[in-house]
């Protein structure tokens, strides 16, 4: 079965996964609406893809891009970032943080340890 066909999975971890690009295109045409956590770590991905459906991951909790090179990130409107309790982009090679960060009320842990070239902070107000 497609990964997409599986409508009722909560969580999906790609760990060190040299298939990324397959990965992020299955992930963008169709999105999976039940999924809780997403973990794609160490990946190699650059950046998050734009959607080629209209689907959305409504659900999304925790969301872990660890060990990736995102110089920069914009969340794309396949991930519903408002529901995010947990984001972790540590080793993320940032420079800057998400704008995206300011409307993420419900986040309660975020994690940018490791990027040293990250030269701007999120809002805390």
């Amino acid at each position: 079965a497609a990964i997409t066909e599986l409508k009722h999975l909560q969580v999906l971890s790609v760990r060190n996964n040299p298939r990324r690009a397959v990965m992020l295109d299955v992930l963008t045409s169709s999105p999976l609406p039940n999924l809780v956590k997403l973990e794609m770590v160490s990946c190699g991905i650059t950046e998050l893809p734009a959607p080629k459906s209209r689907g959305k991951m409504m659900r999304l909790k925790a969301l872990n891009l660890r060990g990736n090179c995102l110089t920069s990130l914009k969340f794309s409107s396949w991930m519903h970032t408002a529901a995010l309790k947990m984001l972790d982009l540590n080793d993320c090679n940032l420079k800057d943080t998400p704008a995206e960060l300011s409307a993420m009320k419900e986040l309660k842990n975020l994690d940018l340890s490791e990027n040293k070239n990250l030269q701007s902070f999120p809002s805390l107000a």
